[in-house]
């Protein structure tokens, strides 16, 4: 190459990267972020707040700068609690509905605005104040000042920055408005996680562990409170906690995210009909509705108000909505013919007026994203936990009480809902005995697994109908539907499955369960009556997963990229965290006035014993009160086998990585000027225990903390 084609070349990219560097700092720029950007804080016991008060409020809550994910996440859950620990915002629980106005975006929002330039232009603003314009508004400030309009029109205006009467830097501002509707089960609710946790007193005249409710409850300093105590809804839902940082990562917008999943909640029972018997129901006044004189009848004092379709529906509709035409109807209704579990409830779909799905016929509000985690339910997860974890058998050496005890063991399992995992095909005696024990209770996990495809397609049809989908249409589309696969939380460390030695009964993870099982009764000094197995064996482990998580995320992966929708692929959010690992494992072994829910553990998902440490529902005096006014809980337990809140992050955190939820987010962090930066903000999930700690085993041999 000669010496003047050299040159040229460095002449022409002295050019262009000169070019592009001056076109980078052409002059200074608005930059500028909403501060009220998540709709629940505007709102304090249904009570409108000020915009600048909703901002003060979410500052805590953001994600700040040179924070990852994980970081937030973990400072959110361990330091900054629930939002909603006694307000439940615009949330109404004795109506079952949101404030209407909770999906309009607010007519004032909380703006921040200010310069950004070079620093040699900085140098030379600064020298001389700004003028900041909205309309025929003026102000005059510092430079390098942000300028904040506490009380800005989410109308938008055109903002312009002057200096000497000649015009520097003009932005339009207008918040854009996003909302989240987030329904299903418990794995969506953040059932395991109340945004108030059981309070424990010091209590010398009970033993600890309790050997019974009664004994449990006179522990009970303040019972556990959730954001909604009927559904065991809460702020740690890795839903909730995902449209946390489409808020936080989103700076010209406002969120609004409209959380209806229930605990307990399936296709039918919950999403398509008012769910029956939720997990807040009154122990003394409400019965399951198998225990009905009529099973199919909807309770108005024990069952939810509104299928979370239609309070989707009603909420989202800028009128009021009507209900669904019957041929509608019966074409969602004929996508579940011939199911096999449930069949009674197809018919709930229409018979009462109070049930009859609904619709809206103006134009919904637009909604960007519906997370959705159902299914669970439908093939028996309860049922499921019941049969790995009460027990079959007992240890009595003399058959007559021997027969006497399987008795109780069959009342109890019958209480609990009790479902197999599969129906075993061999021919042994203890196959035959199991198979016969099996089809007592009912269907199978694995054959309620084949009815997941047309649940879901009547599903699918009613989100259609009543969400107005549309794939050609800008409205909801298909891809913005985001469904969760269920997290896998049998496997410690290692990639080992977690199991109980089978038939022990030494203290373990699940020790809380004798509370509400008879107690152990000694025979003349000699024999053990009642002497409850209650374990989780590694061969029930490998059970659960080969014949249900497996086949059930199988058959929602499927059914779900059949229909366009993003399947988020959670299977692995707890590898190597399963029940087994951490510490504070053993009931005996904890001070429950000590006991803190939130602190980061190596296991992510709850045990028996976390589940009444942290959720215990009521005091003695409620247990044994009959007053009309009092709700008495019983979802002490419900927490087990589900997320605890550093799972519902990883789970989050999944999500967030696997969609594009937050694409049209600024990702570039704001300048220091906007947001304060505190502590360590690298801190991480994976942080475990000590491997003393997650080592531990529970057995009897192990020294119990004394009670002080």
């Amino acid at each position: 190459m000669g010496s003047k084609g050299y040159f040229l070349i460095v002449a022409l990219t002295t050019y262009f990267v000169g070019s592009a560097v001056a076109a980078s700092f052409a002059g200074p720029r608005i930059e500028w972020e909403v501060g009220n950007r998540y709709r629940a804080f505007d709102y304090k016991a249904g009570v409108k707040q000020s915009a600048e008060q909703s901002a003060k409020q979410f500052e805590g809550y953001r994600q700040e700068a040179g924070e990852n994910v994980e970081g937030w996440f973990k400072r959110i859950i361990e330091q900054q609690h629930s939002p909603y620990i006694a307000d439940p915002g615009p949330w109404n629980e004795s109506t079952g509905k949101y404030e209407k106005d909770f999906v309009n975006v607010p007519k004032l929002v909380f703006v921040k605005a200010h310069l950004v330039t070079d620093k040699d232009r900085t140098e030379v603003l600064t020298q001389k104040p700004c003028i900041w314009r909205i309309s025929t508004n003026e102000t005059s400030q510092p430079c390098n000042d942000p300028f904040v309009i506490a009380g800005f029109d989410s109308g938008g205006a055109k903002v312009s920055v002057l200096q000497d009467g000649v015009e520097i830097a003009s932005a339009e501002i207008k918040p854009d408005f996003k909302i989240i509707l987030g329904l299903g089960d418990s794995y969506a609710a953040g059932e395991g996680n109340p945004d108030s946790p059981t309070k424990w007193e010091e209590n010398a005249k009970r033993k600890w562990p309790p050997v019974n409710d009664t004994a449990t409850g006179d522990r009970v300093l303040k019972t556990a409170q959730w954001w909604s105590n009927r559904c065991d809804r809460s702020f740690y839902s890795y839903q909730s906690l995902a449209a946390l940082h489409v808020a936080s990562a989103n700076p010209h917008a406002v969120v609004a995210f409209v959380h209806l999943a229930c605990s307990g909640a399936e296709i039918i029972d919950g999403l398509l009909a008012p769910q029956r018997f939720p997990p807040g129901h009154s122990m003394h006044r409400c019965q399951p509705p198998f225990e009905r004189s009529d099973p199919n009848k909807w309770d108005k004092q024990c069952d939810v108000p509104y299928s979370q379709l239609n309070a989707a529906v009603d909420l989202l509709c800028p009128e009021a909505s009507k209900p669904l035409e019957s041929d509608k109807i019966n074409k969602i209704k004929s996508a579940l013919k011939g199911i096999w579990h449930n069949k009674a409830q197809v018919n709930w779909l229409n018979e009462q007026p109070k049930e009859r799905l609904r619709f809206c016929q103006k134009p919904l509000r637009k909604i960007d994203y519906v997370l959705i985690s159902i299914g669970g339910n439908d093939v028996g997860f309860s049922g499921l936990i019941a049969d790995a974890l009460l027990p079959r058998d007992t240890h009595i050496r003399t058959p007559l009480l021997g027969k006497l005890a399987k008795q109780i063991v069959q009342i109890v399992q019958k209480e609990g809902k009790v479902v197999c995992p599969y129906l075993p095909a061999g021919t042994s005696p203890e196959d035959l005995k199991r198979q016969k024990q099996c089809r007592e209770y009912g269907l199978s996990a694995q054959t309620r697994i084949h009815d997941i495809p047309q649940r879901y397609r009547a599903l699918k049809l009613a989100l259609e109908e009543i969400l107005q989908m549309d794939p050609h249409e800008k409205t909801l589309t298909p891809d913005k539907i985001i469904l969760n696969l269920y997290p896998n939380p049998l496997y410690k460390t290692g990639g080992a499955l977690c199991g109980n030695p089978g038939g022990s009964n030494d203290e373990n993870e699940w020790r809380a369960i004798h509370t509400v099982l008879p107690p152990s009764k000694s025979l003349f000094g000699l024999l053990t009556l009642y002497n409850w197995e209650v374990n989780f064996t590694a061969d029930e482990a490998r059970d659960v997963e080969g014949h249900v998580i497996n086949p059930l995320n199988r058959a929602l992966k499927e059914i779900g990229q059949e229909f366009g929708w993003q399947v988020i692929s959670t299977e692995s959010a707890m590898k190597d965290r399963g029940w087994c690992t951490g510490n504070s494992r053993c009931l005996s072994h904890v001070n429950p006035t000590e006991w803190s829910p939130y602190t980061s553990r190596s296991r992510f998902i709850r045990t028996a014993n976390d589940s009444l440490l942290t959720q215990w529902p009521r005091t003695t005096m409620e247990s044994e009160s009959k007053d009309s006014k009092i709700i008495e809980r019983e979802n002490g337990f419900y927490g087990m086998f589900h997320p605890n809140a550093q799972g519902h992050a990883a789970i989050a955190k999944v999500l967030v990585d696997q969609t594009q939820i937050a694409s049209s987010i600024n990702t570039e962090p704001m300048p220091e000027l906007l947001l304060s930066s505190s502590g360590d903000k690298l801190l991480t999930l994976t942080q475990r225990d000590s491997v003393a700690d997650e080592d531990a085993t529970c057995d009897s041999k192990v020294i119990v903390k004394k009670n002080k």
